[in-house]
């Protein structure tokens, strides 16, 4: 949507995780940097103020809070929500609340490379682990700053992001001319967990935990099912590749098959007839068991209607998660899969 917008190409924007929605709307918001300065001023009397001491009423209750963060943490980012959340214009307050959710990633106990799940650091390294959530946000402030000054003087096309679901959306028939797009990899569980790996900022921001279980079960594969039905699923790639994988290991990557062939079906249904859909998606295991999810996506395309075109294999660069984990070596490759209506 960024680069839609600088090149004068209006853009619709969909997602079901909050944060994301945040964060994109914070990115695509044209404002004039100006009139962050006397929040900014505010903000640093506010925390000039802070006295070690939390803002319980600033505290999000969650289980493992003191797990993921440290007391005096803790104490900052209530100070810093508290002032953050004071800010009464919502296009600023959501650029301040980006370097908060920032903070927060930086200052927790979460060893952000250890694997795709959340794990806390080492023993050794979270002694040593005494970072500054205030010194974390003015950086990452003014590098949003200097960002949002760019883009703001450059957009040229309106930009709109809501909150929809990949597998029904609230678009109409034959309404867009392109979709780019990146899917989640595969279910909640077992891949990259796509809202848990947002949960301590969201819970942060004030949502719930019963709110982000919710999220987690409304996301691809995430309500689950219990039959495996191979006509579910109709590509030969992927049985193929799983021949001899466990039943219950199946149990759980068969439903983001089937609801990633439903959200097919909707780009089909929201293209013109002629247009095409980029989706960009990396291959998977189950249980060390590599699959193409290129290939995967070429079939289940075909399956819902859409033209296979064309497959381009790219390294991936970089990523948060390590190259190796626990089971072996973490995926390094992606397809751009271009299917067309």
């Amino acid at each position: 949507m960024v680069e839609a917008s600088l090149k004068g190409i209006p853009s619709l924007g969909t997602d079901i995780n909050p944060f994301a929605l945040f964060l994109s709307k914070a990115k695509t918001t044209a404002i004039d940097v100006a009139a962050l300065a006397p929040i900014k001023e505010r903000l640093h009397a506010d925390l000039e103020a802070f006295d070690g001491r939390p803002v319980e009423a600033y505290v999000p209750s969650f289980t493992n809070l003191y797990h993921w963060f440290k007391p005096g943490i803790i104490a900052q980012l209530s100070h810093l929500r508290r002032a953050v959340d004071q800010i009464d214009n919502e296009d600023l307050q959501r650029v301040f609340r980006i370097a908060f959710a920032h903070a927060v990633m930086k200052c927790s106990n979460v060893d952000w490379k250890s694997s795709r799940y959340l794990r806390v650091l080492p023993e050794l390294k979270l002694e040593s682990h005494n970072p500054d959530a205030f010194t974390f946000f003015w950086g990452t402030l003014g590098d949003i700053e200097m960002r949002l000054a760019n883009y703001s003087a450059k957009k040229n096309a309106n930009v709109e992001v809501r909150q929809d679901d990949a597998r029904s959306l609230s678009i109409s028939d034959d309404a867009l001319d392109l979709i780019v797009t990146s899917p989640p990899y595969g279910e909640e569980r077992n891949t990259i967990p796509y809202i848990r790996w947002s949960k301590l900022f969201l819970l942060w921001l004030g949502f719930s935990q019963t709110e982000i279980r919710s999220l987690e079960n409304r996301s691809l594969g995430g309500a689950g099912k219990d039959a495996i039905l191979q006509g579910s699923v109709p590509s030969t790639t992927f049985w193929k590749a799983v021949d001899k994988v466990a039943p219950n290991r199946l149990k759980e990557a068969v439903p983001f098959l089937v609801d990633y062939l439903s959200s097919l079906n909707e780009m089909r249904r929201i293209l013109r007839p002629g247009c095409r859909a980029c989706i960009v998606i990396g291959h998977r295991s189950i249980s060390r068991t590599l699959i193409d999810m290129g290939k995967v996506t070429e079939e289940l395309g075909e399956a819902a209607g859409l033209k296979f075109e064309t497959i381009y294999y790219r390294n991936i660069p970089k990523k948060m998660i390590p190259w190796t984990g626990p089971t072996g070596e973490t995926i390094g490759q992606e397809s751009i899969v271009i299917l067309r209506k």
